[in-house]
């Protein structure tokens, strides 16, 4: 048997509220849950200018705050079905689309 001394305690169990702490963070952003949010955003970087809705890619889309994988994909669907974009009204037909989602992405794009 060994024991620690109250230091090595100490860092003992830091360390695994650490882990413990890390690993509840790392499940809220696979279960996009909304309290993780910011750091979706903070992830993503600030854009300077607006994105181009007819000219970006995927990647540029995802680096928009509230644009995801699904919203990305439906853009560009859109964008080769019925060609570029002449205002931002189709947005609304996104998937998960709420209106004020719609309006918190719509102030990064321009067309």
């Amino acid at each position: 048997m060994f024991y620690l001394t109250p230091q090595e305690k100490c860092v003992v169990v830091s360390l695994c509220v650490i882990i413990f702490c890390g690993t509840l963070v790392n499940i809220g952003l696979q279960k996009n849950l909304r309290l993780f949010n910011w750091l979706h955003s903070a992830q993503k970087g600030s854009l300077t200018t607006a994105i181009n809705i007819n000219r970006a890619s995927v990647d540029d889309l995802l680096r928009v705050p509230g644009i995801g994988p699904k919203t990305a994909e439906y853009i560009i669907v859109y964008r080769h079905t019925h060609g570029p974009f002449t205002d931002f009204d189709p947005l609304r037909g996104a998937r998960g689309m709420s209106p004020q989602r719609y309006e918190r992405i719509i102030k990064y794009l321009k067309i």
